[in-house]
């Protein structure tokens, strides 16, 4: 009585949420009997346990969301404190940092694929346009240079005339966000900012921040008694020095304008010796991802039953694998910046021109205001601009240039759900769970592209009617409502049957490879 009571208890805290949809929760303990005297070699029972699948394939899927991320520099604060307290904050903040892009990459692993493929493709745009400069001696601008910029690796130190504030990014305003409009097929990423609606931004910041005492500076007279001219206002406040992280598109631009004298005299050893990427462990998921391969293919050799688990963390592995490739070169854990001294004030032109420059838009931006301009700046969820794919149907009249993020986004989803197709045949609790999967499986290939193409579609409607396609996001809108749930949805299945299965699994799943009858074979 006591041991069918312990079997009981003895219930797998992963499978309990699963319990209640079993017709009668049985367990099995398999007993291996131990030598009856000291041998020189035990060979493993040819058997496996619901925990031993779990484990193997977890181990898999974190050491793979865990070693893929390359994040920017942190922010460059000057004279920061170095104490212990602080660099043990630092740390621990890096590691919440860390740990919540890696539950990022398990919920939605085509984000991380675009961003690496965007880096990519910018990195790749960048060291063009410098080599296309090789008479001025840039030609020792490499892709790894662009990456390192494209990650806030090289901060521009500058002194201004402008109203003193602080350059830490920051969330933007309404009025910033308005500012930043999109420019389209151009190597300017966002319509430049007009030079007297800065001037009338920045006399409102002044009013804001700096007070009375500043509009009467010098024996100025107050902006309710008399206009202040331009060259006055800019005088009415004292030289100060800021830091601003130059994208590789805005480092080219202040090397072309005579803001800096050239790119940072670095070599690429000295950049790869600024990071500080964990060999080990990408190493240890490679070894892990290709063991898990193997087993799968040992497997199905043998025709043994493979589980959803496993076919769902290959899934993983393919596009962690993929984006491991974009960003073979790119510096990873690098936490100080190179500093680049400009080569004298930083005045309104230049600020509006480099701010054209900005890197692209998402959902989380983060900048900052400088002469009335607003700055978008780089950060881990900002994409660094990279060309979009430009494409000529013989039914369209003009060429049209696909988004970088969208399309890489559709074809890191068209992967995660090809890899789960090899489970089209495999074994479900009932017919309707088989029906489910195979249809959330078609939904995960081919909801992306049609959304892509839907997506480009409507854009070039637009652009060859109206000149323009700021209109098109209104119609753009109701499709991404329509579309988004029914992927999430099909998704969410998918993760839950995944673990379901796991309390319905055939005997031959618990079974496992004979290598002995492999290895000769090899």
């Amino acid at each position: 009585m006591f041991s069918d009571v312990t079997y009981k208890i003895r219930f797998t805290l992963l499978l309990v949420p699963f319990s209640t949809f079993c017709h009668g929760w049985t367990t099995f303990d398999p007993q291996c009997t131990a030598p009856n005297e000291s041998t020189n070699f035990v060979a493993s029972a040819e058997v496996r346990g619901t925990m031993d699948i779990v484990w193997s394939c977890l181990s898999v899927l974190i050491l793979c969301v865990w070693s893929i991320h390359h994040f920017c520099v942190p922010n460059f604060v000057k004279n920061e404190s170095s104490s212990q307290g602080n660099w043990m904050k630092k740390a621990l903040l890096a590691n919440i940092k860390k740990l919540n892009w890696s539950l990022l990459a398990i919920l939605a692993p085509e984000y991380i694929f675009a961003k690496a493929l965007a880096e990519k493709l910018a990195a790749h745009y960048s060291y063009k346009q410098f080599q296309e400069h090789r008479q001025h001696g840039w030609s020792d601008w490499t892709i790894t240079h662009a990456y390192f910029a494209n990650m806030r690796g090289f901060v521009m130190r500058f002194n201004t005339r402008a109203v003193p504030m602080s350059l830490i990014p920051s969330k933007p305003d309404k009025l910033a966000l308005s500012r930043q409009w999109p420019q389209q097929h151009s190597d300017v990423t966002y319509f430049e900012q007009d030079v007297n609606g800065s001037i009338e931004i920045e006399r409102r910041q002044c009013r804001e921040i700096c007070g009375d005492p500043c509009q009467n500076r010098d024996g100025l007279a107050s902006e309710k008694g008399s206009t202040i001219k331009t060259e006055h206002y800019l005088d009415a406040h004292k030289t100060w020095q800021g830091y601003w992280a130059l994208s590789a598109s805005q480092m080219l631009y202040a090397c072309q304008q005579g803001i800096i004298a050239g790119p940072p005299a670095i070599t690429v050893e000295e950049l790869k010796d600024y990071s500080k990427s964990d060999i080990f462990v990408k190493v240890m998921a490679i070894v892990q991802i290709t063991w898990l391969v193997v087993q799968i293919l040992a497997r199905v050799t043998q025709n043994l039953a493979v589980t959803l688990l496993e076919i769902t963390v290959l899934a993983f592995a393919a596009v962690m694998i993929a984006t491991y490739l974009l960003l073979l070169g790119k510096p990873q854990d690098v936490h100080v910046a190179t500093l680049v001294d400009a080569r004298g004030q930083l005045n309104r032109e230049q600020v509006i021109g480099l701010a054209a420059r900005s890197p692209q838009s998402t959902l989380f931006v983060h900048g900052f205001w400088l002469h009335g301009v607003a700055v978008r700046t780089m950060s881990d969820n900002v994409f660094p601009y990279s060309p979009s794919f430009s494409i000529k149907l013989p039914w369209m009249t003009r060429t049209h240039h696909l988004d970088t993020v969208i399309m890489g986004m559709g074809f890191g989803g068209a992967i995660f759900g090809s890899v789960h197709c090899a489970a089209w045949n495999a074994e479900f609790p009932t017919s309707v769970e088989r029906l489910l999967w195979r249809i959330s499986c078609i939904v995960l290939i081919a909801l992306p592209p049609v959304s892509v193409f839907t997506y480009d579609l409507v854009r070039y409607i637009f652009e060859a009617r109206f000149k323009t396609n700021s209109k098109a996001k209104h119609y753009l809108k109701p499709i991404g409502y329509s579309t988004a749930p029914v992927y999430l949805l099909a998704r969410l299945y998918l993760l839950v049957e995944t673990f379901r299965s796991l309390a319905y699994l055939s005997p031959s799943a618990f079974q496992a490879v004979s290598w002995s009858s492999i290895v000769p074979h090899l």
